[in-house]
């Protein structure tokens, strides 16, 4: 797929359905690539960073709703939009639960669709962009000792220098010098911008 250009992946067995959801994309500046099935899509692994995954449930080859099941367990799920001609209640519910960002039964209008594939887009600027930020914090953290570490759990928790001296049994001037590392390590000035970098670091 090329680079620089939301990337669109669409997998329906039906070729007319398929090229008309791709063309539509391309006409707005995105860049789309079909798969008849899941078997292709699963084989071609650079699709599956994709910035928007719109999937048949019924498929010759698989079940869309196992597959992205299958992608979110492996942790490669992207935005999905589940797309049908045969939908009903259980399935929109299950996929739903699932985490698809919406469900659209065949037929669809054109902007029905490309309004639900900008909203994908929107959410995977944000997965994007926390991915990169928990992958710059954890770049970070791996600067700090142990004891620098321990000295920064404590300060995330709202302890002052006296109370880390204490509890790791060091003086309060050497508790204050870890202090200063951590923030000049984690890049942060206050102990209030600690906390609201680590708030958005995966467990």
């Amino acid at each position: 797929m090329k680079k620089g250009r939301p990337q669109i992946v669409v997998i329906d067995d039906d070729d007319a359905t398929r090229e008309a959801i791709c063309d539509l994309a391309e006409s707005v500046g995105m860049a789309a690539t079909g798969y008849p099935g899941c078997r292709a899509f699963l084989k071609d692994r650079a699709s599956h960073d994709c910035d928007c995954l719109i999937l048949d449930i019924r498929l010759p080859d698989g079940n869309g709703l196992k597959l992205h099941e299958q992608l979110a367990v492996d942790g490669e799920a992207p935005p999905v939009i589940f797309i049908s001609g045969f939908g009903d209640i259980p399935m929109v519910v299950q996929a739903m639960r699932q985490g698809a960002l919406d469900f659209l039964e065949k037929p669809f209008g054109s902007q029905a669709l490309l309004d639900r594939i900008h909203l994908a887009l929107a959410h995977s600027t944000r997965q994007r962009r926390e991915r990169n930020l928990n992958s710059a914090v954890r770049a970070r953290i791996q600067l700090l000792t142990a004891r620098e570490r321990e000295v920064m759990e404590l300060m995330a928790g709202g302890c002052s220098s006296k109370d880390i001296g204490r509890m790791l049994d060091i003086s309060v001037r050497t508790a204050e010098h870890h202090r200063a590392r951590v923030r000049a390590k984690m890049g942060v000035g206050t102990v209030a911008a600690l906390v609201a970098l680590l708030g958005g670091r995966s467990q």
